[in-house]
């Protein structure tokens, strides 16, 4: 990124005069280069005295701060944070006492209202039907609710105002009414600069739209090709085209970063054929400032076990300039295990670990319970709950737990499997567990007596335990999950301690992430893995748009090298088509890699 402005387009940008300003950043722009000098020339004029910075995540907006601080800003001159943060702000100032921490409920306790409101409003669907239900009405300021849905939201909400609590949404929701109703005042501030516009809900939208109502000039930046957060509400194009009708800014009026700073012209080029298929977008012709010498490759494999192993090879020679990235967290887990197999030293975010969530979580639950602690109920239990396999309520687990015995716990499961367990097949097998239990433990006590086969044996009678609860496609999961415990040395509890190769630190090896999670960073070289085509003939016009700038999103990732794959057996993805990336048909016989950059 420049560390100062070099282009015409930033300068625009920065030092835009109109009252509402609406500016298109592209990837590797320097878009927050471009944010601190838009700060610093707006408190230069001398109706400005203050700057308000709204950003989605609290760690961009102190980023942005602290730059702006060491560059001679002062800290009053800046009120920065995120929407909620700031909707806590102003609550504060109307006189309505909240505490973030107090009554902002948290998710566990959250799930407790949630089921809660489900009972008490008789919710005939499913829970997962009512939580996206939640998630919407905290999206809109007016969501369309049928009655049923209407009464769930209301129940739900009564339940937090009862306790005392809000939820994040509440929180801009309470800002939102209170200045339309004049009882809450905007911010204190001459100006409002909001960074990635395109991922604003509707709530956002009505915040950010009352402040500019007031008089409060405003600045938006957004992508709206990077627009990835559809799921989660995000308004996308729609968003900015509503705003910018509201204030009566013209799109012609917008102004546009194109300049790519990040990638090499082999990757942009790459990525502009991908975008521009794009049916719902502004038209850019985004150019690269770096000199060529960069590489895009497309590779197909025969099955996704050499995938795997073609990555892994590759990416051993420098693990810390590589990204891997997925569309899914399951793509990922198999990297995750690929990678620790072969001691490839690797990051993955605290809480995305295949041994943190699923079938991994389960696996290390239940060998847990193997050792001689009196967590051994306890972990058997989350073991069978996180398999979906058994479903206790707070009340039994409670029971359960109280008396840390094994012999109490596989005594109420007899008593109440019939009930609790949701498949005939799970029932057998939760049937069979407390003797299959036992003669586990009663091997591993060869392990007292230095006997390392004791171990594997178990271990592999508990992968066969398991094979009941999965389908075909996580049986290659399961396998390779403990094909990387079996390959582990030592006793049981040292093979199931955390990851021996994971990393604290992204600089440490190789990153692995989903491509949502990779938005707003950037990588030496980038391998995006599994792109065949999948259920994309089956998904709505609108899902396929956001795929593909999701993919765009991965693509331009990557500043020097950007490696594609896909498995021979499925269709390559039509983003891999539509980049130029694999032929409009592809033939039977395995192609020669197609390469950017470098002679083939």
């Amino acid at each position: 990124m420049p560390p100062t402005i070099s282009t015409p387009s930033q300068l625009r940008a920065i030092t835009s005069t109109a009252k509402h300003t609406i500016v298109l950043a592209g990837p590797g722009s320097g878009k927050t280069t471009v944010a601190k000098h838009r700060v610093q020339f707006l408190l230069e004029q001398d109706e400005i005295s203050q700057v308000g910075l709204v950003s989605f995540t609290k760690a961009s907006a102190i980023e942005i701060k602290h730059r702006l601080i060491a560059d001679g800003i002062t800290g009053a001159q800046v009120v920065s944070g995120t929407f909620h943060g700031l909707a806590i702000m102003q609550t504060k100032k109307a006189g309505l006492k909240i505490d973030a921490k107090r009554d902002v409920v948290q998710k566990p306790s959250q799930f407790a209202h949630i089921n809660a409101a489900i009972a008490d409003s008789r919710w005939p669907k499913s829970t997962k039907e009512a939580l996206a239900v939640l998630e919407r009405s905290g999206a809109y300021l007016h969501p369309t609710l049928d009655t049923d849905e209407q009464l769930l939201v209301e129940t739900y909400r009564e339940s937090l105002r009862i306790h005392g609590k809000t939820d994040f949404a509440g929180l801009i929701r309470k800002a939102v009414i209170g200045m339309q109703l004049g009882k809450i005042a905007p911010l204190s501030i001459d100006h409002l600069l909001v960074d990635e516009t395109q991922d604003i809900d509707d709530l956002q939208l009505w915040w950010i739209l009352l402040h500019a109502i007031s008089g409060i000039p405003t600045t938006l930046v957004a992508d709206d090709d990077q627009s990835i957060y559809r799921f989660r509400h995000a308004l996308g194009l729609a968003g900015l085209r509503r705003y910018s009708q509201c204030v009566d800014l013209p799109i012609d009026d917008w102004l546009y970063l194109q300049e790519n700073f990040r990638c090499r012209p082999e990757i942009v080029e790459v990525s502009q054929c991908l975008i521009k298929h794009g049916t719902d977008r502004i038209p850019k012709e985004i150019t690269a400032t770096r000199s060529v010498g960069g590489e895009v490759e497309c590779k197909e494999f025969k099955s996704e076990e050499e995938e795997l192993t073609r990555l892994a090879l590759t990416a051993k020679i420098s693990p810390n300039t590589w990204a891997v990235l997925a569309r899914t967290r399951i793509e990922l887990d198999r990297v995750e295990l690929a990678l620790e197999q072969r001691g490839i030293p690797y990051w993955r975010d605290a809480g995305d670990s295949i041994w943190d969530s699923g079938i991994g979580e389960a696996v290390l639950r239940l060998l847990s319970s193997l050792l001689p602690t009196d967590e051994a109920p306890k972990n058997i239990l989350e073991a069978l709950m996180v398999l979906d396999a058994f479903d206790a309520s707070n009340d039994d687990r409670k029971s359960i737990l109280s008396s840390k015995d094994v012999r109490t716990l596989f005594s109420f499961i007899a008593t109440h499997l019939a009930k609790l367990a949701k498949e005939d097949r799970k029932q057998t097998a939760i049937r069979g567990l407390e003797e299959l239990w036992l003669s586990w433990q009663e091997h591993l006590e060869g392990e007292t007596n230095g006997n390392a086969e004791s171990t594997k044996q178990v271990l592999s009678e508990v992968r066969d335990w398991f094979s009941t609860f999965v389908d075909e496609k996580e049986t290659s999961l399961l396998n390779a999950i403990f094909r990387c415990l079996l390959k582990r040395r030592g006793y049981l509890r040292n093979r199931i301690e955390a990851p021996r190769f994971k990393k604290d630190a992204p600089a440490d090896g190789v990153v692995l992430s989903t491509m949502h999670g990779a938005k707003g960073l950037e990588f030496d070289h980038v391998w995006a893995i599994g792109l065949d085509a999948s259920d994309e003939d089956k998904m709505d016009p609108d899902v396929i748009e956001e795929e593909r700038r999701l993919v765009y999103v991965a693509f331009t990732r990557a500043k020097n090298r950007l490696v594609t794959s896909y498995v021979t057996s499925n269709k390559p993805s039509m983003f891999l088509r539509e980049a130029g990336l694999v032929l409009e048909r592809a033939p039977r016989k395995r192609t020669r890699r197609a390469v950017y950059g470098k002679p083939a």
